[in-house]
């Protein structure tokens, strides 16, 4: 049955129009004058014809009654009838819209501005002041020196109101809610608040504080997105196997239960789709992306489809790519290339990383993850400042035993302190056989590598005893030997293998395990290093709320390249590229 007390007009002045439709029927029902009536002699046959259209003496009172009600229906129009309204505002004072607009807002904002343009035409009815309070942090200006904990806010009217409310957007970053609701709760708001609160779904700890807050300025309403508008989080997952992996996190176990992941090229083609399911109660679920070693290389972001935030969106760059290896040459063209130990160290790191040759000079300067350098290759007391400095930085040095290192000649790029001279063992002056590998332990980055039977080792560098070599040590033998030291230097690594890449003193260089041993140590490597990065890399595209790339953001500025993976997203830091075209490093929400 129809209901009347749920109808109503939002300009109700215009339903005064109604009083003027007895003028109009007085106007619509005047017939027109009656014709005059001439003879014409001359023309007799004219009082013959029949006319085609005859005019009546007044006008049809179905025909009056359509015009009056068009008349009427015109000025309900204009009077903007509303059904089922929001019947009004509780308390006496203003309307107060606290609105998350952060990253997690950006997958339903157009819902969210829906709303506040509703609220916002219930205060204009009743005449009520407006606060709009964002809680996203707005990136600095010129004018500022850092970010603000939030726009503006400020009371003013329905029409301003529903201006800023149509301008505002989302920001790609975490919300600070706390220091949005203190600064509202500090303003003198006349009367009891209406207030409501349109969060983003991310709870946070102090929301609890924060709700009662709110609920002391009035009446608090809170709207929460739909489950299936929860937003989604991707990450990278470090992963010594050498996979793509992705874990992709969820707010809460009645959300989504399954997403698609989508991988594109740099260019934007379409390289890849994978759907993710999440167990019953996880809130996140870690996959490796399927995709070969070609495709992978070329990946430029990996979304999840339908999600279209920042938050939910993956950067490709070094970290997910084939990481560039550089092998220490002194000449490309080599007597006997299949005997060299570079040769082995090509073969092994080729399949998983991009392998470039050249001099330490030359490959500092054009930016690698690791270099790998033989005993083939003697470095200067120039190399071992320029490598000292790369390796401080954060790239990789790897190094392999030999005549060279074996003389024990004074160098500082060693993880450990070594003997003098090589062992060997299993030779004709030696009572023991060739030796094994003993088992990985789990704190060595090889943990969990199959060590195969038939590797054995002939000769190696010894290290001298110390309190800190069992917890530089990799790889031992099995008599408890270390075989492959590791030391951390600053932000990089030194690792020694204490035999030679070639099979001159062990067949590890020829089996399998040593393969898999390069790629775990690539794995390692924090991506590219090197080049004319001067330990602060600046913005070169960043991301905005809905997970497009454009220019930088203003307000963006750079980053530490020794504390990169220490700093939040904010204001200042927006997620994006950073470093420059040559060599970009990914700057995302899910770190």
């Amino acid at each position: 049955m129809f209901d009347l007390t749920s109808f109503t007009f939002a300009t109700p002045w215009v339903l005064l129009g109604l009083a003027v439709l007895p003028l109009l029927w007085f106007l619509l029902r005047v017939s027109p004058p009656a014709p005059k009536r001439q003879i014409f002699p001359a023309v007799r046959i004219l009082s013959t014809l029949i006319p085609e259209e005859e005019t009546p003496a007044r006008t049809p009172w179905w025909l009056l009654l359509l015009r009056l009600l068009a008349a009427a229906l015109i000025i309900l129009g204009l009077a903007r009838p509303l059904l089922n309204p929001d019947t009004s505002l509780t308390g006496s004072g203003p309307l107060v819209i606290v609105v998350d607009n952060g990253w997690a807002a950006a997958r339903d904002w157009s819902v969210r501005q829906a709303t506040m343009d509703r609220l916002i035409d219930l205060a204009a009815r009743e005449e009520r002041p407006v606060v709009i309070a964002p809680t996203a942090p707005t990136a600095p200006t010129a004018s500022t020196a850092r970010a603000s904990t939030s726009d503006s806010i400020e009371i003013m009217s329905a029409g301003d109101a529903r201006t800023l409310a149509r301008g505002l957007q989302p920001h790609p970053w975490p919300v600070d809610r706390a220091s949005a609701v203190n600064e509202v709760t500090a303003m003198d708001l006349p009367g009891s608040a209406n207030v409501h609160w349109l969060s983003d779904g991310l709870s946070e700890a102090g929301d609890d504080a924060l709700a009662e807050a709110l609920q002391q300025l009035g009446g608090l309403t809170v709207h929460q997105p739909d489950s299936g508008a929860m937003p989604i989080l991707l990450s990278s997952q470090p992963n010594l196997s050498g996979e793509l992996t992705v874990r992709v996190q969820r707010p809460s176990t009645s959300s989504l239960t399954i997403v698609t992941l989508q991988a594109s090229g740099q260019d934007g083609r379409i390289l890849g789709q994978q759907e993710v399911p999440f167990e019953p109660g996880a809130l996140s679920s870690t996959v490796d992306v399927e995709l070969p070693l070609e495709l992978r290389n070329d990946v430029g972001r990996i979304v999840v489809l339908g999600q279209g935030t920042a938050g939910a969106t993956l950067l490709g760059d070094a970290g997910l790519r084939r990481r560039p290896v550089g092998i220490a040459t002194q000449t490309l063209d080599e007597n006997q290339p299949l005997l060299s130990p570079n040769f082995f160290v090509d073969q092994a790191v080729n399949p998983y990383g991009q392998v470039k040759k050249g001099t330490v000079s030359e490959l500092e300067r054009s930016g690698n993850a690791e270099i790998a350098q033989t005993d083939s290759y003697p470095l200067t007391p120039e190399d071992r400042g320029i490598v000292n400095s790369w390796v401080n930085d954060g790239g990789m040095l790897v190094r392999f035993a030999g005549p060279t290192i074996a003389r024990g000649e004074p160098d500082n790029l060693l993880p450990v302190a070594l003997r003098g001279g090589d062992r060997i063992i299993g030779g004709a002056l030696s009572w023991s056989d060739p030796a094994t590998l003993a088992t990985f332990e789990t704190a060595s980055p090889f943990a969990g590598l199959e060590i195969p039977e038939d590797v054995q080792v002939q000769r190696q560098v010894l290290a001298e005893p110390s309190l800190e070599l069992a917890a530089k040590t990799w790889a031992r033998l099995s008599d408890g030997t270390p075989i492959v030291t590791g030391e951390r230097r600053e932000s990089g690594w030194v690792v020694l293998v204490h035999t030679t890449a070639t099979t001159e003193w062990s067949n590890l260089a020829i089996s399998g395990l040593f393969v898999e041993m390069m790629q775990r140590l690539v794995r390692l490597s924090q991506g590219l290093v090197g080049g004319d990065d001067d330990g602060m890399l600046a913005p070169v595209q960043t991301l905005d709320a809905f997970g497009r790339l454009s220019d930088p953001a203003d307000g963006a500025v750079a980053v530490s390249g020794r504390n990169f993976s220490e700093t939040e997203v904010g204001p200042d830091h927006p997620p994006g590229y950073y470093g420059s075209d040559a060599a970009r490093r990914a700057f995302t929400l899910g770190g």
